[in-house]
């Protein structure tokens, strides 16, 4: 199967090769996909977390030998809500790319004053701010560690706005919200709100929950932030965005509608004291 990176800063995945059907993700400069076909000025592709959609032919660069220079080449993420690749190390230089958090470059040798050089996915170079990046995750954490650092990253999309299909600050779907969490730690999850066979979630019962497991409901996901608090994408009317609820009927910010209709508890440590490797 012939694979491709996406050099666009970021680019929806559409349900058909039209940009007027409906958006089924949002993914981002760096990320690899399969091409599964071309269709006028379309390419169906396919995930690293099995999603398949259509993108614009000029989103993405279609070469197995660069793909497999890309895979192999040290990648750094952006990890900061928006990071601009500028032509020079200087705020004052032209703007070759304005990349949102989770996307993927190549770091160069060269760093300067803060700045680091990298290289695009389209082939340009270009300099980013040390504090906006970090290397891709390459160590093994512990639990309590993975926990809460992927409540943390959930907490660093806290009031964006809630849209369909996406997965950056500029906004979020549900379950866009619970996967970015888990990759930028490095851990492949489904990206929909379901438990789904072949990913590392495992359902669990549901008094064992803890911080960083999800909690499925119909339709929706959630992240659960411990002593009945979870973090979620909503697009309920008057609370939509980001927002923290609770689980607990006592609490000013209890949805019972979610918490009556709790389905299942998920976790990626079906076992107490579990190492967990990056899967990317």
């Amino acid at each position: 199967m012939e694979r491709g990176i996406i050099c666009a800063p970021s680019a929806f995945l559409y349900a058909e090769p039209s940009e007027s059907s409906e958006v089924a993700d949002e993914v981002f400069h760096g990320m690899e996909v399969e091409v599964l076909e071309e269709k006028r000025g379309w390419r169906r592709v396919r995930t690293q977390y099995r999603y398949s959609g259509y993108l614009r032919r000029e989103t993405m660069r279609r070469s197995a030998w660069f793909a497999r220079v890309w895979r192999e080449g040290k990648r750094w993420q952006v990890i900061s809500p928006f990071a601009d690749v500028l032509a020079r190390a200087s705020f004052r230089s032209p703007i070759r790319a304005a990349l949102p958090r989770g996307s993927i470059v190549l770091p160069l040798e060269r760093e300067t004053e803060g700045w680091r050089e990298v290289r695009l996915a389209g082939g340009e170079r270009g300099f980013l701010r040390q504090s906006q990046i970090q290397p891709m995750p390459a160590h093994r954490l512990r639990e309590e560690a993975l926990r809460r650092r992927v409540a943390q990253a959930a907490l660093s999309y806290l009031g964006a706005p809630y849209r369909w299909g996406g997965k950056s600050p500029a906004g979020i779907d549900c379950s866009g919200l619970c996967s970015m969490a888990y990759l930028l730690q490095g851990v492949m999850i489904y990206r929909d709100s379901a438990l789904m066979e072949g990913f590392p979630i495992k359902e669990i019962p549901q008094e064992g929950k803890k911080m960083g497991d999800l909690l499925y409901f119909p339709g929706h996901i959630a992240l659960y932030l411990g002593e009945g608090k979870y973090i979620h994408a909503t697009g309920k009317a008057g609370g939509e965005g980001v927002v923290l609820n609770s689980l607990e009927p006592g609490d000013p910010d209890y949805r019972a509608d979610l918490a009556e209709s709790l389905l299942a508890v998920g976790s990626l440590f079906p076992r107490e004291g579990n190492e967990i490797p990056p899967k990317l």
